[in-house]
C-alpha cells in the first residue's frame, strides 16, 4: 500500500460475475419500465424564466429555476398520461 493509503493498481481485486440462469437476470418490471414523460427543452427554459420574472428577476438562481420548472412540467406530464 502506498504511503497515502491507496492500493496500487496491482493489490486491487475486484469480482465480477455474469448472471448464469435466467432467475440471475432481472426482468424489467412492466410499471417501472413505462416510458418516462419528456418535456420539450424550450418549454422548460419558458418556465424557468417565467419563475426568474416571478422572483423578480434575480440573478443567480438560474439552476433552481430550471430545476423547479422541469419538474412541474414533468408533474404535469406524468398526470397528463
Amino acid at each position: 500500500m502506498s504511503s497515502m493509503g491507496v492500493a496500487p493498481a496491482s493489490e486491487v481485486s475486484v469480482n465480477v460475475t455474469a448472471p448464469t440462469t435466467e432467475e440471475d437476470i432481472a426482468q424489467p418490471d412492466p410499471v417501472k419500465a413505462a416510458p418516462t414523460p419528456t418535456v420539450c427543452h424550450d418549454a422548460i427554459a419558458t418556465r424557468a424564466y417565467e419563475l426568474f420574472l416571478a422572483r423578480g428577476a434575480e440573478h443567480g438562481c438560474d439552476w433552481e429555476d430550471w430545476f423547479r420548472a422541469e419538474s412541474e412540467l414533468l408533474g404535469e406530464a406524468r398526470r397528463a398520461d
